[in-house]
């Protein structure tokens, strides 16, 4: 089985369909993206393990995501029960994935905390910040960087491969060289896919801060800080979706029309 090489403008569609998919059923994907953060957010609550393990079960909500991308390109309803959906086959498999997906995390927040001081590594393993121990002159903001860019390979291995474990049962380590080469030979088509996204995400978080502002009034008689998470909250239940089913459309473009589960 062998991946397409597309066009670098492919990229872009790929947004443009998530969000098509999205709208064919918007109720069905806000209430799936709403269950999957409460879900995390409890998991994230757990002390020490709790951020490690919603990253272990990751490779396997991702499933559930791409069933519902298949159902709405299918016009099929999207419902809760698909979320669990990756859970229900090869559960051992998914989780060798994020076993591999949690590795690559930690990986690089240990690098990245050689640039933070440990600020980001400490907000990971959920105990209380000691950031005053990093040099002050150290911003946060280049950890973070870091650990994005470390990241990069692993989210590479990671991106195809609960997809290919799921519908091509392929064993997890050939589902992530699969995946990782996929998107190695498309790495054009990622990259405006990636800046596509990013210009999306400023202009989101701009129109958010103005609408919040504008919400609040001219003399504040609202608390903007509050307005502006409650305008966030209602765009992460529309962002999450479109990028889920931006990743279903970058599957189905890349490996052809999926199988069944």
């Amino acid at each position: 089985m062998n991946a397409r090489v597309v066009a670098p403008g492919r990229g872009v569609r790929w947004i443009i369909e998530g969000a098509r998919l999205f709208a064919s059923a918007p109720l069905g994907w806000m209430l799936l993206a709403f269950n999957y953060l409460v879900l995390t957010l409890i998991l994230t609550r757990i002390p020490l393990i709790g951020s490690p393990l919603s990253l272990l079960l990751y490779p396997s909500f991702t499933v559930g995501f791409m069933v519902a991308g298949r159902a709405s390109a299918l016009k099929q309803p999207v419902e809760m029960q698909m979320l669990v959906a990756g859970f229900q086959e090869r559960v051992r498999s998914q989780l060798a994935l994020g076993g591999l997906y949690l590795a690559g995390v930690a990986l690089a927040i240990l690098g990245a905390s050689l640039v933070d001081g440990g600020a980001l590594l400490e907000v990971f393993v959920g105990e209380p910040s000691a950031s005053e121990a990093a040099p002050p002159s150290v911003s946060p903001r280049a950890g973070m960087l870091a650990a994005l860019l470390l990241m990069l390979p692993t989210a590479m291995l990671v991106f195809f491969a609960p997809l290919l474990v799921a519908w091509h049962a392929m064993p997890p380590l050939k589902a992530a060289f699969f995946s990782f080469f996929a998107c190695l030979l498309n790495w054009r088509a990622f990259a405006m896919y990636l800046a596509f996204g990013v210009v999306l995400m400023i202009l989101a978080s701009n129109l958010a801060f103005a609408l919040a502002l504008a919400l609040a009034g001219p003399e504040g008689r609202a608390n903007p800080g509050s307005l502006l998470s409650v305008v966030f909250l209602t765009m992460m239940l529309v962002a999450l979706p479109v990028m889920m089913a931006s990743f279903y459309a970058s599957y189905r473009d890349l490996f052809g029309t999926p199988g069944a589960s």
